[in-house]
């Protein structure tokens, strides 16, 4: 398609590359032609499919509603409108690919991103669940990646680990204890030999393959397009649960994640809780002096798993008793029935409670809760003040291939009602984005009139 829009650079010539003087602007029709047409196909969330102008117009509002409210907050002039820039990669910033190994960021990718970062962030931080690379039998994310060295600090593992632009080595965000670090390294060695027997061989090349991180261990079981018929994925899910059990069979020491495509094994955290994106942000904050707490923030992501890259950066800016708060309101709104019944029990147990006390000890009790109030009123005044200073462009695309399915749409409605939900009640601004593409194109547009440039031209073009 480019070749046919090269005119007279098709005659016969020794160069073997062009400069193409109106590539952006072909580039951005080309997409915009693409989202039309894939979104037409597929469905969307939204009963109206907004077009590619409305999200464009969507997420800059975002953007400058933000960028704003860092200003007037004492942002010094100058300076960029971001302090961070914290992000997801596949399918968010770079398109899925039905094999990992393969999803090579495209050039015009690399070159939007960098633009974006450098004229309007002071950190740019790719945090990713897929391994940083630099290992045997860990290629990961650096060698996948185009963007010049130093424009951007990609971490892998979840945030675990992290490529130092200063040392210029890769470095640990958290520590793996010695225990866990041999019990990874046995795991990986047993889900190799298994993925070496008859009829196994092949989920070593689709999707993820067996991916070896730092405190996680990947195996796809298949990939977005739905290679493998689900009967014979199942069987091998079941080949890899039987390792992971014989490895540890009182289940204490390991949790296993079924994502739908790939089979995520980890170590078991003390108190339960495992480690996840939120967590790798609270040690990157710390790690590479990203100062969260202050912003302007932006945050990135498309699944399920992203959602605590914004949790992570609210506790920072926000605190943990507010964040707390906001998602026992999420979860009550999420599941009405259960809070009804939890204030049904509550009622009966403070009726019984308050038939004891005198009118006095009631008035007391009535001012109390009064002040309580009044004080969780004015601490949350002042929270979501704080979290206007984050910005969330999140990818909901619901259909990869084809046509999204009824139930696609459901998980991705809920999953796009969770991220509005959250900036709701922070106070935090959020745009839903449909496809990788329009985001990506969103922030090159928001770059373009902060820096008065694009990509390719000294200056933009003059609006008519």
């Amino acid at each position: 398609i480019f070749k046919n829009a090269w005119g007279e650079c098709r005659a016969a010539s020794d160069w073997t590359t062009f400069h193409f003087h109106e590539g952006e602007e072909l580039l951005t029709s080309m997409l915009r032609k693409d989202y039309e047409t894939s979104l037409q196909a597929t469905g969307w969330i939204e009963e109206q499919v907004p077009s590619w102008d409305e999200i464009i117009t969507r997420a800059e509002t975002v953007l400058t509603d933000v960028a704003n409210a860092g200003k007037v907050d004492g942002g010094v002039g100058g300076r960029p409108p971001f302090r961070n820039f914290i992000t997801d990669r596949d399918g968010t910033t770079n398109n899925y690919c039905d094999r990992y190994a393969s999803s090579i960021q495209s050039a015009y990718n690399g070159a939007w991103l960098s633009h974006f970062a450098h004229h309007c962030t002071d950190n740019a931080v790719v945090v990713t669940s897929a391994p940083l690379g630099g290992r045997p039998s860990a290629e990961g994310l650096l060698d996948l990646s185009v963007t010049p060295r130093g424009v951007f600090t990609y971490t892998g593992s979840k945030g675990r680990e992290y490529f130092s632009n200063t040392a210029q080595r890769l470095l640990e965000a958290e520590e793996l204890p010695q225990k866990q670090r041999e019990l990874m390294d046995e795991l990986h060695r047993r889900l190799l030999a298994l993925c070496m027997n008859a009829g196994n061989t092949k989920f070593l090349g689709l999707g993820s393959g067996l991916q070896r991180k730092f405190g996680e261990i990947t195996i796809a079981r298949n990939d977005p397009a739905g290679t493998v018929p689900e009967p014979e994925s199942r069987r091998f899910m079941a080949a890899v649960r039987s390792v992971k059990e014989a490895l540890d069979p009182d289940g204490t020491e390991l949790d296993i994640h079924d994502t739908g495509f790939d089979l995520e094994i980890f170590p078991r955290a003390m108190g339960g809780r495992s480690f996840d994106k939120g967590s790798g942000v609270l040690c990157l904050d710390k790690k590479l002096y990203l100062r969260i707490s202050e912003g302007p923030n932006l945050i990135a992501g498309d699944t399920s798993s992203d959602i605590p890259l914004i949790t992570a950066s609210l506790r920072l800016m926000c605190g943990d008793r507010m964040v707390d708060i906001w998602q026992e309101r999420i979860l009550s709104e999420e599941h009405p029935e259960q809070a009804v019944h939890d204030r049904d029990v509550e009622g009966i147990a403070g009726e019984g409670a308050d038939a004891e006390l005198t009118e006095e000890e009631v008035q007391q009790r009535l001012k109390d809760e009064a002040d309580r109030r009044s004080k969780e009123e004015e601490e949350e005044r002042i929270a979501r003040e704080a979290a206007s200073r984050l910005a969330v462009l999140f990818v909901v695309s619901p259909g990869l291939h084809d046509h999204a399915t009824p139930d696609q749409l459901r998980k991705a409605k809920k999953l796009g009602d969770r991220v509005k939900a959250w900036c709701r009640h922070s106070g935090a601004q959020c745009a839903l984005m449909p496809s990788s593409d329009a985001l990506v194109a969103s922030l090159v547009h928001y770059a373009n009139l902060v820096a008065g440039r694009t990509v390719t031209r000294e200056q933009l073009l003059e609006q008519g």
